[in-house]
Parts: structure tokens; C-alpha cells; sequence
């Protein structure tokens, strides 16, 4: 048995009728099929019906420009548990947006807020800070963005107060002036918070979804050492998924560093807006200590956090082209999937079929299984869990489907396409619903 096999689950909706009456779109086996990059990914994720879903990680799409500078957010600042007296807002991160003095000479004006692309953001910190990144437009490039947070009350929701201040004596064009804010909203223990922007709930976290501490993060006292690249072993370094609910992602990262003084550092930036997950993977050393020049091996897992929706890139120093693997979860298990009944799927095995996920010549091009069939009407909800047995070298998808009873929906068949793409060295068979597609051997 090959144990380097890495079987890497990353899925991505190629076309997802759901008008009555539209036809099936003809599907391009290997190597011309949709393509993964960030940004360019035309996936439709099944509406859940009935219910909200709450990504932790919502699905990436394109941000408007330009991009407000990013502040920095490593303070270990708590906020008090919900219901706690005293909670002093002015202890609130700096976000750059507060009020300012001289606000008062200045008229108040209201802003476009794009709700839709905004997000919610977990760094992997203890506690775990949590950040808004909100999207939106101003009404002329002479009004300022303003943001007033004010920490979590007794129901566990943080409020958001977003305008914008301009001087009306100023000319100015008229055209719409967009932005993208990041918005420190602090530190927080364990817990289900609310976020709420001018009175519209922006999404909830749950801090148990957080990506967790791994110790390698970068230190207080670093900016004192001398920084060094690592060598990454990409034959045993990889992403591995769970089809757990919701979706867990963890790096496995394999490789050295030059000797025992130097001590090994990982800093993850969250999914930007293309869904792309960067980790910054160097080393630390005080050039006035003698050391013994010999290679010390690591392997670390470096938790990426819990996901229920999106597509994602992993990109790593030191990975070829610096991609690590991609994953999505966009048909992964929901939190609200147990209100639904379980349906059936139709899968056309004449048609799924070992594919990859992008064109030769493209270097996030990455194995995948091509999956079409077909769901009862628009009203089912596709499903799609990973169950990998590594040391078996194979890979198991369980598709199906949910539905709520109490929805009439017109019974005319929905035809679907998936690309489920299978990012990892060595070979692995791979069985959808317990049929066998096929055998890819990649990277090995």
C-alpha cells in the first residue's frame, strides 16, 4: 500500500440547472473542464429550502476595489462573555473607521452595503479573533467611511453601525466610490455570536469552528531574529478533508530546517476573496547563536478551520507553483440538514468519469471526478460527502440528496454536473456510490 497517497477532495459545480426547462450542458472530459482558479469559478451551490445556512467561510466571489488597508489584529483583546457588565467598547481593535474628532463639523450620509459579498473572518488565535470584512459603495469619493462596533450583548450579538460623513461645501464627482473594510470585532472565547450591520444580520460564528492554534504561529519577539526560508518535502505534505459535518481541513506539512536553532513558523491569511488560503511558511533564528549545522526534520499539522460552503485554494511556500490543494465544500452536509428528508439521485455512470480540473498547461490543473446525473425537481438539494481510507488507497463520494417535504416544487427533473476535483500523489481508486470510475495516479 502506497501511505503517501494523498486523496485530496475539493469539488467544484460545473453547471446547476435549476429553470424549468433548460437543457443539459455537454460536459468536456479531461483535460478541457472547468477550471478552479480563484475567481473564475462559475459554481452554484443547491439554495438550502427553508433555512439559512451560516458559512463560516462564505463562498468566495469578487470584491469591488479598492482594498482599505488591512489593520493589524494580532492584539489578544477579549471581549467579556455575553451578558457581562462592564464591556468598555472603547477597548475595541483599532479598524481605522472609528469616529474622529472634527466628525462633528461634518454631515452624516448613509452607504451602499453589498451584505451579500461581505463576510465573517476567524484568525487562529487564542482566543479567537474574529474580523467583518464588509463591502459596499459611498455615494463620491469625498465621504469617509465610518464603523462604530459595539461588543457582544446578553443575546451574543455584535452590532454595527456603518455611515458615512462627508463636507458639503466640497465639490466632488458623482460616482459611486467602492470600498472593502476590515473590520476588527476583537477576541472571543467559546461561543455562538451574531453579527448585525445597520440591523441586518450579516452571519453568525461559532468559535469551535475556528482554526485552532497550532504553536508554530509567528511570536512575540520575532521581529528580533532573523528570518530564513524552510525546504517543504511535497511528496508528504498535504491537505486532508473530512466529510465530518461541517468540513474540516487540515495541512500536513513534511519538511526541514538548516538546524536545531532555527524554529519553524506558519502564518496563515484567511480565504481572500477569490477563496485562495495563503500559508507563510519560514523559519526564525538569532544569528549570535552558535549552533551544530545539521538538518532537523518536521512534520506539523496546521489546522485550516471548519467549512460549509466554497471553494478553496491552498497556496505554500515552497509547494510547485505554490499550490498545496484546493478543496470545496460547497455540497458538503449543512448544520440544518437534519430538518430535511433524505431523496434520491439519479447518477448517469455513462457519463461520470475520471476528469481533471483545468486545461494541460494550467498549474492548478489536479485530478477529478466528472459526476452527472440528476435530481427529482428544483427543490432537492445535492449532497456530496468524502470518505477516504488512506491506507486503502481509495476514495469513496457519497452523493445524495435532501428535500423539505412541506415545499411543493413542480416535478420536472434537474440535471447536474460536479467536478469533484482529487488533488494528491500516488494512486488511488476512486467509487461513487459504491461504483467503481476509476484509478488516477497523479504526482507520484
Amino acid at each position: 500500500m502506497n501511505k503517501k497517497a494523498i486523496i485530496l477532495p475539493i469539488t467544484i459545480s460545473l453547471t446547476i440547472l435549476a429553470l424549468i426547462g433548460c437543457t443539459r450542458v455537454p460536459v468536456s472530459t479531461a483535460p478541457k473542464t472547468a477550471s478552479l482558479v480563484p475567481g473564475e469559478s462559475s459554481a452554484t451551490v443547491y439554495p438550502l429550502t427553508g433555512i439559512a445556512p451560516t458559512p463560516i467561510y462564505p463562498l468566495p466571489g469578487n470584491l469591488p476595489i479598492p482594498i482599505y488597508p488591512t489593520p493589524d489584529t494580532s492584539s489578544s483583546f477579549v471581549y467579556p462573555s455575553p451578558g457581562t457588565p462592564g464591556a468598555v467598547s472603547s477597548n475595541t481593535p483599532t479598524s481605522f473607521y472609528e469616529p474622529k474628532p472634527g466628525d462633528k463639523n461634518l454631515q452624516r450620509d448613509s452607504v451602499q452595503l453589498d451584505l451579500a459579498n461581505s463576510r465573517l473572518v476567524m484568525n487562529p488565535t487564542e482566543p479567537v479573533q474574529a474580523v467583518a470584512i464588509l463591502t459596499g459603495s459611498n455615494p463620491d469619493p469625498c465621504h469617509s467611511l465610518r464603523v462604530i462596533v459595539t461588543p457582544a450583548d446578553a443575546q451574543s450579538m455584535i452590532n454595527l453601525e456603518v455611515y458615512s460623513l462627508v463636507d458639503p461645501t466640497l465639490p466632488c464627482v458623482t460616482v459611486l466610490s467602492e470600498f472593502s473594510a476590515s473590520i476588527p470585532l476583537g477576541g472571543y472565547a467559546a461561543g455562538v455570536y451574531s453579527v448585525v450591520v445597520n440591523g441586518e444580520l450579516l452571519d453568525q460564528f461559532d468559535t469551535s469552528y475556528a482554526p485552532k492554534p497550532s504553536g508554530y504561529e509567528p511570536q512575540i519577539g520575532d521581529e528580533n531574529l532573523k528570518r530564513e526560508s524552510v525546504t517543504l518535502d511535497v511528496a508528504t505534505s498535504q491537505l486532508v478533508v473530512t466529510g465530518s459535518k461541517p468540513v474540516q481541513v487540515t495541512a500536513i506539512l513534511a519538511g526541514s530546517v538548516p538546524d536545531a536553532c532555527h524554529s519553524l513558523r506558519v502564518k496563515m491569511d484567511p480565504p481572500d476573496a477569490g477563496g485562495t488560503i495563503t500559508l507563510n511558511i519560514y523559519s526564525v533564528f538569532d544569528p549570535n547563536k552558535s549552533c551544530t549545522s545539521k538538518v532537523v526534520p518536521f512534520n506539523v499539522n496546521i489546522s485550516l478551520g471548519s467549512f460549509i460552503s466554497g471553494q478553496y485554494t491552498v497556496l505554500a511556500s515552497g509547494a510547485p507553483n505554490g499550490l498545496l490543494g484546493q478543496f470545496d465544500a460547497s455540497f458538503a452536509p449543512q448544520p440544518g440538514d437534519g430538518q430535511l428528508m433524505r431523496g434520491e439521485v439519479t447518477l448517469d455512470m455513462s457519463l461520470t468519469q475520471l476528469a481533471t480540473t483545468g486545461t494541460g498547461s494550467d498549474v492548478h490543473n489536479l485530478p477529478a471526478v466528472n459526476i452527472q446525473g440528476s435530481l427529482p425537481d428544483s427543490c432537492y438539494q445535492l449532497r456530496i460527502v468524502f470518505n477516504p481510507a488512506y491506507d486503502n488507497n481509495r476514495v469513496d463520494l457519497e452523493v445524495y440528496s435532501l428535500f423539505d417535504p412541506q415545499t411543493v416544487c413542480t416535478n420536472v427533473a434537474q440535471p447536474f454536473q460536479v467536478i469533484y476535483p482529487l488533488a494528491g500523489a500516488g494512486q488511488s481508486s476512486v467509487f461513487v456510490n459504491g461504483q467503481f470510475v476509476g484509478k488516477f495516479d497523479w504526482g507520484g
